[in-house]
């Protein structure tokens, strides 16, 4: 069973920083233990060959979990994205009337930048601002991303300068 590891305590955007690895999209836990209601996540996930169901599914489990920003990474991620968008039109009872979760996708970028940017840049809906304490880093199916993403949100003042400061 995929587990929600505790990595860091960001200080300069006041949010508890989390890894979850998962093998498969089904993976995702129905319920998550973050240090606040509402989170901003990164999803690496080669969603190529995943069906429209899984896609759904795991969008729909997102939302009601707390997610209000939502980066997407890797092979197929604007479905993903889209399928995260959609899932609004009816929104869970989580959110505001009127609100929903901000989305980006980050198409052909390196896995590193979409990292910086949600770990930097992932700033939701003011009316989630105040309960939005966590980030969440999600990989799908990739032992390599789930390394990657797990140093940066270990250390993320040192990624952050290798990223943008390389030798």
């Amino acid at each position: 069973m995929a587990e929600v590891v505790h990595t860091y305590r960001d200080e300069s955007n006041e949010r508890d920083l989390f890894v979850l690895a998962l093998e498969k999209p089904e993976d995702f836990p129905e319920q998550l233990a973050l240090g606040s209601p509402r989170f901003a996540c990164l999803i690496a996930w080669d969603a190529k060959s995943a069906d429209a169901t899984s896609v759904n599914q795991l969008a729909g489990k997102l939302l009601r979990a707390g997610a209000v920003y939502v980066c997407t990474w890797g092979p197929d991620c604007h479905r993903v994205h889209n399928a995260i968008a959609q899932y609004q039109m009816d929104p869970p009872p989580t959110q505001p009337a009127g609100r929903i979760a901000l989305t980006t996708a980050q198409p052909g970028e390196p896995i590193g930048e979409a990292i910086w940017h949600v770990l930097y840049c992932s700033m939701p809906d003011d009316a989630f601002a105040q309960d939005c304490g966590s980030t969440l880093g999600i990989t799908i199916g990739s032992q390599a991303w789930a390394a990657e993403m797990r140093a940066a949100f270990t250390d993320p003042i040192a990624f952050s300068l290798r990223l943008t400061h390389p030798q």
